[in-house]
This record gives structure tokens, sequence and C-alpha cells, in this order.
């Protein structure tokens, strides 16, 4: 009788890097044994959970800890009160941004989509929060990606296209996106 297969994919050494077998083709992960491959293993293996059909890619586009480090940098200015205070808002974004980024940090900003939505969605339920506080947290991750994965054009046109209604002005979200937009490449230049 032959052995069943293993659908789930399996950490493994491959000279000095790690990698693993998906959907018939080898994901590499980095790095043998560092924090950086398990955690590659670990979203891997939460996607193929969350979809068992996902297309998982390797990128060379900016990690998602370079957006969200460009964005909090932009937070951090915009989201003060006339007497120049901080607001609440920044303690509800490190809130939200906290999964995301235990979860995708290290990868491509580009591979972050709505099945990668999905996991931190969950990681969020089984955290056992309420359904009004993770919608609300799942929108400002929305927002984030909203002004900073793409240029200000492009990304609202995607995210409207996806049935996602817009959170603010136009011309404001325009001028706080350039903001962000410049901070996005003082970061990486």
């Amino acid at each position: 009788m032959a052995r069943p297969k293993n659908f789930s994919p399996t950490y493994r050494k491959h000279r000095n890097s790690a990698r693993c077998w998906v959907n018939g083709r080898w994901i590499e992960l980095g790095r043998f044994n560092s924090p950086e491959s398990r955690a590659e293993f670990a979203r891997v293996v939460a996607e193929l959970a969350a979809s068992p059909a996902a297309a998982i890619a390797p990128s060379t586009s900016p990690t998602v800890v370079q957006i969200l480090a460009a964005f909090w940098q932009h937070a951090e200015e915009h989201y003060r009160h006339p007497d120049g205070t901080q607001t609440g808002e920044l303690s509800g974004f490190r809130d939200s941004l906290r999964p995301l980024r235990k979860l995708y940090g290290h990868t491509p900003a580009s591979h972050f989509g709505p099945l990668a939505l999905k996991v931190v969605r969950q990681s969020m339920i089984d955290d056992g929060l309420t359904r009004k506080l993770i919608n609300q947290r799942i929108g400002r991750i929305k927002r984030v990606f909203q002004e900073g994965q793409r240029g200000p054009d492009e990304c609202r046109s995607r995210m409207n296209s996806k049935g996602i209604r817009e959170i603010t002005s136009p011309n404001s979200t325009i001028r706080r996106t350039k903001t962000f937009f410049s901070s996005l490449l003082k970061l990486n230049g």
C-alpha cells in the first residue's frame, strides 16, 4: 500500500538555505534556522491553511515592515491635535499593525493581498477580539496599504474597484499620500 501524501509543507535545509515544497515547486525561505526563515515558513503554512490553492511566490518589492515604518513616520506627523499632542488614532494604528508586522513583516508588500489580510483577521479572531474592533483594525490596515503600497491614484482606484469606499475627501488623501510617499522614498534611499 502506498504511503499517503503529506499536504502540509515541511521546513527543509538545502545547503545553507531553508525551503519548502508547495504546489509542485520550491519556496525559498531564507537562511536555514534563522528567525526570518521560520517566520516565512509560518506565513506560508498560515496562508495554506486559509486557502489550500494559494499561489505563494517571492518578490523584490519593499517589505511590509518598510511600508509600516514609512507610514508610522507619516502618522506621527499627521495624527496630532492643534496643540501638537498625539491623537488616540496612533495607539489604534499601533494595535492594528502589530499582528500584521508579526505575520507579514518580512514579506514583500506586493504579496500582501486579500488572502494575507484574511490570515491577519483570523489571528485577531483567535486572540478573542470583538467583531467591531476587528473591523476597525482591518480598516486601518487597508488605509496603510491604500496610501503606501502604490501611487496615490492607482491605489485609490484599485481599492475602490474592490468595493472599498473612500475614507476621506480626495484632496486630503492626495496631500497625505504625497507626504507619506516622500517619507517612504527617504526610507529606501
